[in-house]
C-alpha cells in the first residue's frame, strides 16, 4: 500500500496510536580489536529495544493502519523537537524515563504502557494532532528527526535507495570504523595495496583522551611526516594519490609512552581512480559489514617495519611475531623452523657512539649494535624489545639504550658489570626458545641479574658471543692480577716491618723486593735503627693488626677465586704476579717511611704511657677535686664528665695490658 507522503499529508487526518509490541535489536557497533587477543574489549549495552507504534489514518471513508518501528532515543527527540515548536502548549511533563539497559519482559511491558499514555495525550491537543511533525514521525518509513544524534538507533525500515553505490568520502564523520588498544611501547601498522596508477588512499582516525604518533609511507617514500596528533582535534583526515601501483602503510606509534594504552578509532579505504572503474564492471553494494576496515598486519616484513617507519624509543615484539610466518630455507640448518623477524641493519647499527672514542678520534676496540632482550616494563609482564646495546671493552660493562641517538647522549637504560666475579655466559637449549623472537638467544648472568638476549641472525650471534666473552674473560683476569698485586703489596709491608722490628738479627731473610726497595731507598736503614736505640716501636701492635687484616683480606681474596670456574688459574695469576710485584715495592717502603715521619713528629710530646700508674690516679684525683670546686657548670654535667674520663684511663690501662700481652706472644712465636 504505497501511497504518497504528500498525498496522505493533505488528505489523511491522524485518528488514534498506540504501542503495540517491541523488539530487541542488536545495534550495530565499530569492530574492535586489540593487538594482545586477551584484552579484547567488548561491546558494552549493545542491544536496544524498538517499539511498534500503529498509527490510524482515516483516509474519506476508509481507516488506515500503519506501522512504524521507533526506538526510546527518537521518540524523546520528538518530544524534545515538539517543546521547541509549540513552546506555549501543554505538553505531557514529564517524558517518561527508561534504563536503555534494563530490557527484561516486565519492564518493557511497564514502559510500552507508559510511552502509549504519553502518545493519546498527545493527540488531545489539537495543533499538535495536526502538525507535520508528529505526521512525519508516523507516517513515513524512516524519522527525520534533527535531534536524533545516534546512527545506531536509526533502526527502522531500509530505505529504498540502499542499492546505491556510497562512496567512502561521502560522510567522513559517519564512516564506520574500527576500534584498537595500541598498548604502551606498541607500534600498529595498516596496509592499503593500491592496485593502479591513480588510486587514492583515505583515511581518518582520532583517540580518545591521549595523543598518538602517526605517519605514513608508500614504499620508502614518506607520504605523511610523523607527528604527535592530540585528543584535541575530532577528526585527523588525509588521503594520497598514487602514480604507480605499491602498498601504502600507516603506522600509529605509541613507543614513546611507558605506561599509558591509547585507544585508537580510525578507517582507512581505497577508492579506485574514475577510469579504472569505467574499464572494470560495477563494484558491487558496499555496506556497513563488508566494508574492509583495515587489519592487524602479523607478519612484519621491512616495508611495514615500525622502526623504519618512525625512529622512536621501544618497539614491542608480541607474541603473535615470534613464530613468524617466513620461508622455509631460513630455518633449514635449524631443528625448529623459525621465522627471524626482518631487521634491516643500516650502516649505524654497526658504528660505535661518539662517547666511546678518544680525543685522537682513535676507535676504541667497543661492539655496539641493535638486540632483542626481554624485560618487564610495569605491569605488562615480560616482553622482548629491540635496544640498542653497547658493550665497554675497558670497564667489562655492557650497557643498553633506547636508541644510538641515546647512547651518544649517554642516556643508559641498564647496565650490567661483567667484573662481577659470577658473571657468566649461557647458552639456552631449544626447549627455552618457545617464546623467544629468534632461535639465537643467549643468557648473561651475574648472581643477581640475568639478560635474555636475542640476535637477528647467526653472524651477529657469533660476534656478539666472543664479545661478552672475551670481556667476562678479561674481567676475571684483571681481577686475579688485582688480588696478586694486593696479596704482594701486603707481604712487602710485613716484611719490611718485620726488619724494623728486629734489627738485631743480620741473617733474617727479606724478600726479593724488600731487598731492592732498602737498596734504593737508605731512608729505610736508618730511621728504624735510630728508634730501637731510644725505645720500642709504640705500634707494633698495630702494625701487627694491620698483618692480621691483610691475612685476613687475603684468605677472603682466595675463597672469592674459589667460585671462579676457570681452569687457567695458577698460570696466568703467576704471569700476573712476576710482572707487578717489583713495580710495588717502592711505594709501599716510601708509605712505611712517611709513617715512622710521622711518628718521630708525634714523640716530641709527651707519652702519657710511659708515665707510671700511680702517676695516673694521682692526675685523676686531681681532676675530680677541680671539677668538684667548678660552681658555674651543674652537678650531673660534673658528674658525667668524671665518669667519663675515668672510663676511658681504665679502657686505655686495660687495652694497653691487652696489646703488650698480644705483641710479645707474637714475638716469641716467631
Amino acid at each position: 500500500m504505497a501511497v504518497d507522503d504528500a498525498t496522505r499529508g493533505r488528505k489523511s487526518e491522524l485518528v488514534a496510536c498506540c504501542i503495540e509490541g517491541h523488539e530487541i535489536q542488536k545495534r550495530r557497533t565499530s569492530r574492535k580489536k586489540a593487538l594482545d587477543p586477551l584484552r579484547y574489549l567488548p561491546d558494552s549495552s549493545t542491544c536496544y529495544a524498538l517499539f511498534a507504534i500503529a498509527a490510524y489514518f482515516s483516509e474519506d471513508t476508509t481507516t488506515r493502519r500503519h506501522l512504524v518501528h521507533r526506538s526510546y532515543k527518537q521518540l524523546h527527540a520528538l518530544h524534545m523537537r515538539l517543546l521547541k515548536t509549540y513552546p506555549k502548549s501543554h505538553l505531557p511533563r514529564p517524558f517518561p524515563a527508561m534504563r536503555t539497559k534494563k530490557l527484561v519482559p516486565e519492564y518493557m511491558h511497564e514502559k510500552r504502557t507508559e510511552l502509549t499514555t504519553y502518545l493519546t495525550r498527545l493527540l488531545q491537543i489539537p495543533e499538535v494532532k495536526a502538525s507535520q511533525v508528529l505526521h512525519e514521525f508516523l507516517a513515513t518509513s524512516t524519522a527525520q528527526v534533527e535531534d536524533s544524534s545516534d546512527e545506531d538507533e536509526n533502526e527502522g525500515e531500509e530505505d529504498d535507495d540502499d542499492d546505491e553505490e556510497v562512496m567512502p568520502s561521502t560522510k567522513p564523520g559517519k564512516r564506520p570504523g574500527t576500534v584498537v588498544t595500541v598498548r604502551a611501547g606498541q607500534s600498529f601498522s595498516v596496509t592499503l595495496p593500491l592496485e593502479a596508477a591513480g588510486d587514492v588512499a583515505v583515511w581518518q582516525f582520532a583517540t580518545k583522551k591521549h595523543n598518538i604518533g602517526f605517519s605514513a609511507t608508500f614504499h620508502e617514500q614518506v607520504i605523511r611526516a610523523y607527528s604527535r596528533e592530540g585528543a584535541d582535534v575530532k577528526f585527523v583526515k588525509g588521503s594520497y594519490c598514487c602514480e604507480r601501483p605499491g602498498t601504502c602503510t600507516l603506522t600509529w606509534d605509541n613507543t614513546y609512552t611507558w605506561s599509558k594504552a591509547k585507544v585508537l578509532m580510525y578507517w582507512a579505504e581505497v577508492e579506485p581512480h574514475s577510469e579504472v572503474l569505467e574499464m572494470k564492471p560495477r563494484r558491487p553494494v558496499v555496506s556497513s559489514k563488508n566494508r574492509r576496515m583495515g587489519f592487524i598486519e602479523h607478519t612484519r616484513s621491512n616495508v611495514m617495519d615500525p622502526r623504519r617507519l618512525v625512529n622512536s624509543s621501544i618497539s614491542l615484539f608480541s607474541k603473535p611475531f615470534a613464530n613468524g610466518f617466513g620461508d622455509k630455507e631460513e630455518g633449514a640448518g635449524h631443528a625448529k623452523t623459525r621465522h627471524l623477524i626482518a631487521r634491516r641493519m643500516s650502516s649505524h647499527a654497526a658504528s660505535i657512539p661518539s662517547r666511546l672514542q678518544d680525543p685522537d678520534c682513535s676507535i676504541l676496540p667497543a661492539k655496539a649494535g641493535f638486540l632483542i632482550i626481554q624485560r618487564c616494563v610495569n605491569f605488562h609482564g615480560r616482553n622482548w624489545y629491540r635496544k640498542w646495546f653497547v658493550l665497554d671493552p675497558q670497564k667489562c660493562v655492557l650497557r643498553y639504550y633506547d636508541s644510538e641517538d641515546a647512547a651518544r647522549r649517554g642516556l643508559s637504560l641498564a647496565k650490567l658489570n661483567l667484573t662481577n666475579k659470577h658473571a657468566s655466559l649461557a647458552i639456552t637449549n631449544c626447549l627455552n626458545l618457545d617464546a623467544a623472537p629468534t632461535s639465537y638467544m643467549f643468557l648473561v648472568r651475574t648472581k643477581k641479574q640475568c639478560w635474555k638476549i636475542c640476535a637477528s641472525s647467526q653472524i651477529e650471534y657469533s660476534e656478539w658471543e666472543n664479545a661478552v666473552s672475551t670481556a667476562i674473560l678479561t674481567a676475571q683476569l684483571s681481577r686475579r692480577g688485582s688480588k696478586s698485586k694486593k696479596a704482594m703489596v701486603k707481604a712487602v709491608k710485613s716484611s719490611a716491618i718485620r726488619k724494623g722490628l728486629h734489627p738485631s738479627k743480620p741473617g733474617a731473610e727479606l724478600p726479593k723486593s724488600d731487598a731492592t726497595s732498602c737498596i734504593n731507598d737508605p731512608v729505610v736503614n736508618t730511621s728504624h735503627p735510630s728508634r730501637q736505640r731510644d725505645q720500642p716501636p709504640p705500634d707494633s701492635a698495630e702494625t701487627y693488626n694491620d698483618g692480621e687484616e691483610g691475612d685476613s683480606d687475603i684468605k677472603e681474596d682466595s675463597d672469592s677465586d674459589e667460585d671462579d670456574d676457570d681452569e687457567s688459574e695458577s698460570d696466568d695469576e703467576n704471569e700476573v704476579c712476576d710482572g707487578v710485584a717489583v713495580e710495588d715495592a717502592r711505594p709501599v717502603v716510601d708509605t712505611i717511611v712517611l709513617e715512622h715521619n710521622r711518628t718521630e713528629t708525634i714523640d716530641s710530646f709527651p707519652d702519657l704511657r710511659s708515665v707510671p700508674l700511680q702517676w695516673k690516679l694521682g692526675l685523676v684525683a686531681v681532676l675530680n677535686v677541680v671539677l668538684l670546686f667548678v660552681r658555674s657548670a651543674p652537678n650531673v654535667i660534673v658528674v658525667l664528665a668524671l665518669l667519663t674520663m675515668d672510663w676511658y684511663l681504665l679502657h686505655v690501662y686495660v687495652s694497653g695490658k691487652e696489646l703488650n700481652a698480644l705483641s710479645s706472644w707474637k714475638l716469641k712465636k716467631e
